[in-house]
């Protein structure tokens, strides 16, 4: 217990109220310098105790808004997740401390969101390991990166992409990310399809490992790609197909999709199988192949590559 010794007169630091101390002070000069103390004082005892204790608390808020010509209003959540990760040959449990920003017009569609997550172990939550900030409506955690998603609005697609925890974009595509794991082995792939803002790109394939090592095959168009000319393709999105020799079974519907017969490779110049793409709302269009081929779309070490569409 610490004690404090003003004008001679001694009083707890941490129990005693700073009011009864001031009171008992005739020089104001000096009430003034030790108020600005307590309450210093006071504070930081009161942020220590909860880091010992372990007990955080942040305030959330909501506010209608009505001004300009927008009627909607902003909201300020706070929530925590906890969850586990391996690091080494150790279980480690974090905190995931999120602030969710909404501000949402209530005369459009959709909604503007910031997502914030700091992230700490459990055991030492006064020391931030991860800081993350996303405009997306979702953002989820797990082992090795995060995914976020902005949901499409009206006739657009859904924006989903991947982060490692430096905040380095691994894949992004529409609507989905397909990641082919291996049994009993580390490599990891991710392929996904993704729209292009370009009238003349149907859109791009877009392959990758991690940050640093990413593929992206662009499919030009000979003819616009607008909605006006697409009438029965409102939303271009394909049926996506895999065909690979051994075990296994590709699931459009899920998410991650198992290669049985790589899994004795050492390095990914050993993955090979076949990506296929279909726009079945417009028969036009031919179906799409895209080989992978020593871990590579066609076998070449090239980032972006041009496929040219062909129709009937």
């Amino acid at each position: 217990m610490y004690f404090l010794y003003i004008c001679g007169i001694p009083c707890a630091s941490f129990k005693s109220k700073k009011m009864d101390i001031l009171k008992r002070l005739e020089c104001t000069p000096l009430r003034f310098l030790v108020l600005i103390f307590l309450t210093l004082l006071f504070r930081d005892t009161e942020m220590l105790s909860q880091t010992m204790n372990k007990v955080l608390s942040e305030k959330s808020s909501f506010e209608v808004i009505d001004q300009n010509g927008m009627k909607g209003y902003k909201s300020v959540e706070y929530t925590y997740k906890v969850y586990g990760n391996t690091v080494g040959d150790k279980w480690v449990d974090y905190l995931a401390k999120y602030k969710t920003t909404t501000i949402k017009d209530l005369s459009y569609e959709g909604q503007n969101r910031t997502i914030e997550v700091a992230i700490c172990r459990l055991d030492r939550m006064d020391s931030i390991i991860y800081y993350i900030k996303q405009d997306c409506d979702q953002l989820d955690l797990s082992r090795d990166n995060y995914k976020t998603i902005k949901y499409g609005c009206c006739a657009d697609l859904t924006k989903v992409a991947l982060y490692d925890y430096n905040n380095r974009v691994i894949i992004s595509g529409s609507e989905k990310i397909y990641e082919g794991f291996i049994p009993n082995n580390k490599i990891r792939f991710y392929f996904s399809y993704q729209s292009h803002p370009d009238t003349l790109t149907l859109g791009q394939i877009n392959y990758s490992y991690n940050a640093s090592d990413q593929y992206h095959v662009v499919l030009k168009s000979k003819r616009s790609t607008t909605r006006s000319a697409v009438e029965n393709c409102p939303m271009l999105y394909p049926e996506i197909d895999l065909s690979f020799s051994g075990a296994g079974r590709f699931d459009k519907d899920e998410e991650a999709c198992p290669f049985w017969s790589l899994e004795k490779i050492k390095t990914i110049n050993e993955i090979n199988f076949i990506l296929k793409l279909k726009f079945d709302c417009d028969s036009t269009i031919r179906p799409i192949t895209i080989p992978i081929i020593n871990g590579k779309p066609f076998g070449k070490d090239i980032e972006t590559q041009i496929y040219n569409i062909e129709y009937d």
